[in-house]
């Protein structure tokens, strides 16, 4: 029988992502997204695998309403995919790299960010990078194809049988975005842009139900490739000639984009004249949020 609520002890693991500082900030904001009375103390920098936590007491001590085994389920996954998980005997996964993270807050179509609802000017094109932006992964090295995506098409499996999603809040931004008269492209410079686009194919956006907002009405899922409106520019390069390349494709000027990314060295396009939000837990609303008060602070609007 699991753990029933009350207090547990736990690791929450610091390891770094190479070349990102502030990986130990993101791990941390998902636990607290997950547990909000989460309070970090030190810990050792090991990786443990959710199914051989150390017995409770000896960790950094947090109450939280959920069992300690769907905070396994749901936290661990995630704050353990920068590092390849080893497979067991049989070749499935030990874990699901791709589990969404929680966002801090919750949008639906029927409930907009003010932010979007407010009359004042909107970006008319909003950019998405894929890797840790869309997804927890880098498709170019945590995914192996082919792609199998399960009955829901909410996540999919790889040759390995690892499982991977966008994080939590995308499908929804994906599902409203376009109802706020806003159009939807890629920048990613990945170097798998195939299987980054059957990832995008076989990854599907539900619609809202009637408890989430929705208008009770029977409505199809649709594949998240169809939600992106503007061009896909999914190639290695610079994120200049993706930005240059969307221009010219769609004849919106760069002032009137805004791009989400979690690198900061792909501020050299707001060089252009976009805007650019750094994200540090992948695209959630508060991100847009952020994003577009940004976006209108840039052109003298405030709100």
């Amino acid at each position: 029988m699991p753990p029933q609520v009350g207090t547990y002890s736990f690791f929450a693991p610091h390891h770094g992502r190479p070349g990102r500082s502030d990986e130990t900030y993101r791990e941390q904001s998902q636990a607290k997204a997950l547990c909000p009375s989460l309070h970090f103390e030190a810990c050792p920098p090991l990786l443990l695998n959710p199914q051989q936590l150390p017995t409770p007491s000896v960790l950094s001590l947090f109450e939280c309403s959920i069992s300690a085994t769907g905070f396994t389920n749901r936290f661990f996954p995630t704050v353990l995919m920068p590092k390849k998980l080893s497979k067991n005997p049989q070749g499935g996964s030990t874990t699901n790299l791709g589990t969404p993270s929680t966002s801090t807050t919750n949008s639906t179509p029927l409930s907009l960010p003010r932010i979007l609802i407010d009359e004042l000017p909107l970006p008319k094109l909003i950019v998405f990078d894929l890797d840790y932006t869309l997804w927890p992964f880098w498709v170019d090295t945590h995914v192996s194809g082919p792609l199998k995506a399960n009955g829901t098409h909410s996540a999919v499996t790889d040759r390995h049988g690892e499982s991977f999603a966008f994080y939590q809040d995308v499908p929804r931004i994906l599902y409203t975005l376009p109802l706020a008269g806003i159009k939807i492209a890629v920048a990613s410079r990945t170097s798998a842009p195939d299987l980054a686009r059957d990832m995008l194919k076989l990854l599907h956006v539900p619609p809202p139900s009637a408890e989430e907002g929705g208008s009770g009405k029977k409505e199809k899922t649709k594949r998240a490739l169809e939600y992106f409106d503007a061009p896909l520019e999914i190639y290695p390069s610079s994120k200049i000639k993706h930005f240059e390349t969307i221009f010219k494709k769609t004849g919106i000027p760069f002032t009137d984009m805004l791009f989400f990314d979690d690198e900061s060295r792909n501020r050299e396009t707001e060089s252009l004249g976009v805007t650019m939000q750094l994200v540090r837990d992948g695209v959630t609303w508060n991100e847009i949020e952020k994003g577009v008060a940004e976006w209108r602070k840039r052109r003298g609007h405030s709100g």
